[in-house]
């Protein structure tokens, strides 16, 4: 009956832990921002008040409307077309934000990205806007009235957008399954040698080497060796998954760079940083290794 045998990796460095926290919080805030510009609900309505004009816009939790004074406003139909975004959001149905136009030059607007809008002019910068009752806005602008004027019906679900949030989605679950991986890799790696095999953590399970013939070489630093990585993480305190060093390939589960045991069996070739060094090599000499 075989007996595994299992060495720890050195402690890593504690500012690890801070690169991780750091890097969560960065990656789920702009994911959520971008979830909530993808799948969230947009709508937007005209209210117009005996002292202003109030454009009440909103794309899931972010307010993007913008009010003006009344005093001094004017409008007139005019052709919505070739506009170029310069911040805001543009989405199927819904497009608002500072636009660059060809005719109009810079507007901030409100429109369902359609054709027609209403020029708002008598502030700066003007205001496009595309109601479902353009003349009645642009009579209740000259006349004084007041009123609210809703969004026309606009086709907010294109195949092109529906393909796009499938993507994000699923981009969305992997990337979110990231931080719990790192999490545990970063509180230790064990190495585990049985049977003729060294076993080492990967990213997501584990990567074996069969020791038989193995060559086993002892490396102070192994960032003066040219190393790229292909897939997984290089931080403070971890260094786990694929990189390509000085032309092959090379499986990489440490806690540093430095003092580490490189094992190149026949299958692959992994780097690692046990916390007992001798005690690791002269484990995979007595499994068939070479020293």
């Amino acid at each position: 009956m075989s007996t595994a045998t299992v060495f720890p990796a050195r402690p890593g460095s504690p500012k690890g832990r801070l690169v991780f926290a750091v890097v969560t919080v960065v990656l789920m805030g702009a994911l959520l921002f971008g979830a909530n510009a993808l799948f969230g609900p947009a709508s937007y309505e005209v209210r117009l008040t005996a002292d202003e004009l109030v454009v009440d816009a909103r794309l899931g939790f972010v307010s993007e409307g913008r009010s003006v004074p009344r005093a001094g406003l004017q409008g007139r139909r005019v052709d919505a077309t070739k506009g170029a975004r310069i911040a805001g959001t543009a989405r199927p149905g819904y497009c608002t934000g500072t636009w660059q136009h060809e005719v109009h030059r810079r507007v901030w607007q409100a429109t369902t990205c359609g054709s027609e809008a209403v020029l708002v002019t008598g502030t700066s910068p003007p205001l496009l806007l595309e109601v479902g009752r353009p003349e009645a806005l642009i009579g209740a602008l000259e006349g004084g009235d007041s009123g609210t004027f809703a969004a026309p019906q606009a086709e907010t679900d294109t195949p092109g957008w529906r393909a796009l949030r499938v993507v994000f989605g699923l981009l969305l679950l992997s990337i979110v399954a990231v931080p719990p991986l790192l999490l545990r890799r970063l509180r230790g790696l064990d190495y585990v040698v049985e049977d003729g095999v060294l076993r080492v953590p990967g990213f997501l399970g584990s990567k074996t080497v069969r020791l038989q013939g193995a060559v086993v070489e002892r490396v102070p630093n192994f960032r003066w060796r040219k190393t790229i990585r292909a897939a997984g993480a290089a931080m403070p305190g971890l260094h786990l998954g694929v990189f390509r060093s000085e032309g092959r390939w090379v499986h990489l589960s440490a806690t540093s760079l430095e003092d580490v045991i490189q094992v190149e069996g026949r299958d692959r070739c992994v780097v690692v940083s046990p916390a007992d060094p001798d005690a690791f090599v002269a484990a995979l000499v007595a499994h068939g290794s070479q020293a």
